[in-house]
């Protein structure tokens, strides 16, 4: 029987020893795709925040173009506005100016008139002379 018992204690011992060689290789296999996947999920990162910079550059540069746009339409209004309020103002005193000239013509037409009734009276009274 010590025979029987050495020669399964080897058959064991040998099965045991091939278990364990394919546990280890299995266990270096999971633990090498393990890093095989992390290794692709950092490359995959990187990707994505190098997408993301590029995204984020455009979207800056977008933004700068459309500050930029309504500073120029902003400044262009504004001096639009200037520009009516001067005009307004250049009208306004216009106005003022043609009333007083209105005024004036007015005085001088009342004038001419009085003038033109003296004369008349005057040449009446040459002519009666």
């Amino acid at each position: 029987m010590s025979r029987q018992r050495r020669k399964l204690s080897a058959h064991s011992v040998a099965l045991w020893r091939g278990r364990y060689d394919n546990e280890r290789a299995l266990k270096e296999g999971v633990q090498e795709a393990l890093r095989a996947i992390i290794a692709e999920t950092e490359h995959a990162g990187e990707a994505e925040r190098a997408r993301h910079s590029v995204v984020e550059l455009a979207v800056r540069k977008e933004i700068s173009r459309e500050n930029e746009e309504r500073l120029l339409l902003k400044s262009e209004v504004e001096a639009q506005w200037q520009h009516r309020q001067k005009n307004g103002e250049h009208i306004e005193q216009m106005a003022k100016e043609r009333d007083a000239l209105k005024g004036d013509i007015e005085a001088l037409e009342s004038k001419i008139s009085t003038m033109e009734e003296e004369r008349n009276d005057s040449e009446n009274r040459k002519s009666e002379l």
